[in-house]
């Protein structure tokens, strides 16, 4: 064939192909000479010069997912696809493998711990492998979600041990949410900076001796600490897992892997990036005053309407109507 490129030209190429239908061995090379040639041993190259495919581009990074019955989905998935996004690949682990149900934040009407769980618990997901197998491997990222789960988890000490075990072979761990409390009972935050969850913050900072420990952030969307060399980070509840694994992303992967990512599974950052204490200080502080004295103002206005609301119902006693009314709100600047 020829040796240099083809150029195409649409008139002469129709004019040759229809003179060359009636003779097979005049089509074979007008279509040889119209399409731009390709060097034999650009498509089937022998195996010895064949490379190995970890040598023909860098291994992905491994990401372990330490499942749970009752984790919850969001901690676990939300953080996923930002970082398969960003070039992970994944394995999901549990204690042991196969089915294990996922759940979500729901209705606190259950009285039990059990009973709480096997409400929320409703999506199956599968590991592929258990925690024990998974030990037989190094990872560069664990991640532990949190969910109700861990309530029965936090004193399981064949789990926890397992656990400690892990976040040795890997090369970084971070939580999400209630999960910080796994980590603290595992002893892999003694001493360590680290968040959770504010809604469950008396229960995670209490949840076992080991917890006593930890340096806990009270006000952030996310924490890293690298004492001795190596990354623990651990977040706020639920969706502050998104945030966190955007950083990580970057942190670990290279500078805007992570906001790449992001921008790909369009989430939105701008907000919680000035929430979060470790990057806006003071002006965060202050924002979150600013909002607690809104908060603070529309809880009061609401008082005094519920209260004007009852003495017109007649369900306020005359004797409480006399200087027992809710204070007027002081205005406050937010």
């Amino acid at each position: 064939g020829p040796s240099g490129p083809t150029t195409w030209s649409t008139g002469a190429t129709s004019s040759a192909v229809i003179s060359a239908v009636s003779s097979p061995t005049m089509l074979v090379d007008t279509l040889t000479r119209c399409i731009s040639p390709i060097s034999p041993s650009r498509c089937f190259k022998s195996p010895e010069k064949q490379r190995a495919p970890s040598q023909q581009r860098k291994q992905m990074p491994k990401l372990l997912l330490v499942a749970f019955e009752g984790f919850e989905l969001l901690d676990a998935f939300g953080p996923l696809e930002l970082l398969l996004l960003a070039g992970y690949s994944v394995t999901i682990a549990a204690p042991t493998n196969g089915v294990v149900r996922g759940g979500v934040v729901g209705s606190e009407a259950c009285k039990s711990e059990a009973a709480k769980l096997a409400f929320r618990s409703c999506v199956p997901v599968v590991a592929s492998h258990s925690l024990v197998e998974a030990l037989s491997q190094k990872w560069d990222l664990l991640l532990v979600p949190g969910g109700q789960g861990t309530r029965a988890l936090v004193g399981d000490e064949p789990f926890l041990a397992t656990l400690a075990l892990l976040c040795d072979a890997s090369a970084a761990v971070a939580s999400v949410c209630t999960g910080s409390a796994l980590l603290a009972a595992a002893g892999v935050l003694d001493g360590r900076k680290a968040t959770t969850n504010k809604r469950g913050w008396a229960w995670v900072t209490e949840s076992s001796k080991r917890a006593a420990t930890v340096d806990w952030t009270p006000r952030a969307r996310w924490v890293a600490d690298r004492t001795g060399g190596k990354l623990c980070a651990t977040s706020s509840g639920v969706a502050a897992g998104l945030d966190m694994a955007v950083w990580l992303a970057s942190d670990l992967l290279g500078a805007g892997v992570g906001e790449a990512a992001a921008k790909r599974a369009e989430v939105e950052l701008a907000v919680w990036e000035a929430e979060n204490d470790a990057k806006a200080g003071e002006a965060n502080r202050l924002k979150v005053a600013a909002r607690q004295a809104a908060s603070a103002v529309a809880a009061a206005r609401m008082a005094k309407e519920e209260y004007s609301q009852a003495i017109s119902a007649g369900l306020v006693p005359a004797m409480m109507k006399r200087g027992q009314a809710p204070a007027e709100e002081e205005e406050v600047d937010t």
